[in-house]
């Protein structure tokens, strides 16, 4: 396994390598947790594997459960591929006849979406929010766009005049760019950020750098934006918002 760990970053259009190296090392690598860990591959069974996961599942962690499961699915498919088949003598993998359906895992569902009055608090939170959180956080709303690909977007991606955003295909597991169509707030929200950057600028629309390198830290910045979120709708509803995750961005087409 360790081998394969080391691998994932070689396979074209993986962005989730290092995501799932940690995974892998964490859940399988960890004598604490794989008490199979020491034996050859040839012999672990599918009732050691199925003890694994569920154990994962019941930390409780289902959603991880289940994200591990289908990473072990694709090391076993590795391990049996014809060479390595030979050198370790592993004719079959010990997942075959494991489902989700024996384990009870499922995958993390989202439908958390923010109603009209969230949204609100949401854009008055931004509102308040100096470059570059604050113009990135409303580019979030309104594009309806990825985080990753609002965070890394460059000035050459738009065409202002045709009002057309192209994500380059580097950024897409299809090979191909992403083209999309802005609105008019979006139009005007990209006029202002120009306006007020230097002549030097850098090819990030997004920066504190003076545009030289991307904006970091999302993850914190996030978790501050919508703790002062929840606080504003709280002042004006009386009453805490729903929870939600970074993930779940709002549904709408502006303030």
């Amino acid at each position: 396994m360790s081998d394969y760990v080391a691998w994932p970053p070689e396979r074209k259009r993986n962005r989730n390598a290092k995501k799932d190296q940690g995974t892998l090392t964490r859940e399988f690598l960890d004598p604490q947790r794989n008490p199979w860990i020491d034996k050859p591959l040839r012999e672990v069974t599918g009732v050691e594997v199925q003890r694994v996961i569920e154990a994962i599942r019941d930390r409780p962690a289902a959603a991880s459960a289940y994200e591990a499961f289908g990473l072990l699915k694709r090391f076993f498919e590795w391990v049996i591929a014809p060479k390595r088949r030979a050198e370790l003598g592993v004719m079959e993998s010990p997942l075959t006849k494991l489902t989700n359906e024996e384990m009870k895992l499922q995958k993390n569902k989202r439908h958390r979406k923010h109603d009209a009055d969230e949204v609100r608090a949401y854009w008055a939170r931004a509102e308040t929010t100096a470059y570059p959180w604050g113009e990135y956080f409303k580019a979030l709303m309104l594009t309806g766009q990825r985080n990753r690909d609002v965070r890394l977007v460059q000035w050459c991606e738009f065409d202002l005049e045709k009002r057309t955003w192209t994500i380059p295909a580097v950024r897409f597991k299809s090979d191909r760019d992403e083209l999309v169509m802005l609105s008019v707030p979006v139009i005007q929200l990209l006029d202002r950020i120009k306006r007020r950057q230097s002549e030097n600028h850098g090819p990030f629309v997004f920066s504190t750098t003076d545009g030289w390198k991307p904006i970091q830290g999302a993850s914190k910045a996030t978790e501050v934006f919508r703790k002062r979120m929840g606080e504003i709708y709280a002042e004006k509803h009386g009453k805490p918002m729903k929870h939600w995750v970074p993930a779940c961005w709002p549904c709408a087409s502006g303030p």
